[in-house]
């Protein structure tokens, strides 16, 4: 369906352009030979803006994405949070689980620094997250003072889940598009999602 309405706009582009040099340059048979040429060499600004006026700006598709991700979390929050007040834990406490599996392993600060918390906040979730048995701390070998923090297997579970409910959510949204246009967005995202995940 894209590919029909992009080339419907290039098909009236390019009539409104010839159109245009037509009016300019004459009617048929005072100029026409002039006019043919000039039709066949430069199909003319008319066709220029028509094409530009096509091309969506970063802007325009930054705001439609926001509207995706907004219609996704707000799907997907009851069920998120229902997995957070199971296994008792805030919402701080989940970023930080989604840090931890990122780096591997980080220390207090790092963390603190990545949430924009102090470091006696982010402390007491730590202290919240050990006690679970969520994550693992421990000395840092090289710097006795500092505490390193790692991902448990109890921890990536609860990741795992709370990315099932979100993966639920989108597989609704998707299956709520026609065909066609679910076929266009699939056409349309797949090389960026390839480019993303290579890099």
């Amino acid at each position: 369906m894209g590919d029909l309405v992009v080339g419907f706009r290039m098909q009236c582009c390019w009539q409104y352009a010839s159109t245009t040099l037509r009016t300019r340059h004459g009617p048929a048979g005072y100029g026409a030979k002039s006019v043919a040429t000039r039709t066949a060499r430069r199909p003319g600004f008319a066709l220029l803006a028509c094409v530009q006026s096509t091309v969506a700006s970063a802007q325009q598709l930054a705001d439609l994405l926001a509207k995706l991700a907004y219609h996704v979390n707000r799907t997907a929050s009851p069920d998120m949070f229902r997995v957070l007040g199971e296994v008792g834990l805030s919402f701080t406490q989940m970023k930080a689980l989604y840090q931890l599996a990122e780096l591997g392993e980080s220390s207090v600060k790092e963390l603190a620094d990545r949430l924009s918390m102090s470091l006696p906040a982010i402390s007491r979730s730590v202290d919240g997250l050990v006690g679970r048995g969520f994550v693992a701390r421990r000395e840092c070998e090289h710097d006795r003072r500092s505490k390193l923090i790692a991902l448990l297997p109890q921890g990536r579970e609860v990741l795992d889940r709370l990315g099932a409910a979100r993966e639920a959510a989108l597989v609704e949204f998707a299956g709520e598009l026609p065909d066609d246009e679910r076929t266009a967005l699939h056409k349309a995202l797949l090389p960026i999602a390839e480019r993303i995940t290579s890099s």
